[in-house]
């Protein structure tokens, strides 16, 4: 439920995005093997840097590399 409500807010303003970033962040939380709430956080911290809003660009950098490590753990864990 995090995640979709994540959707809803992403991208319109900066409020939103950071809405939707603690959306898509609880929705890991609750289900560290959901991946669509990692492109979720993705989705926004990207929108965060394009938009030029508000951020600590070395900790979303830092924070892009733990997500992608962390979704190859969840992929390797997946069906083929």
């Amino acid at each position: 439920m995090s995640a979709l409500r994540g959707e809803a807010d992403i991208p319109i303003t900066s409020a939103n995005n950071e809405t939707a970033l603690q959306d898509f962040r609880r929705a890991i939380a609750i289900d560290p093997a959901f991946a669509p709430a990692y492109r979720g956080v993705s989705a926004c911290l990207g929108w965060r840097r394009a938009n030029g809003w508000p951020g600590d660009r070395e900790a979303d950098n830092a924070e892009h590399l733990r997500l992608a490590e962390r979704l190859k753990v969840v992929q390797a864990g997946l069906p083929e």
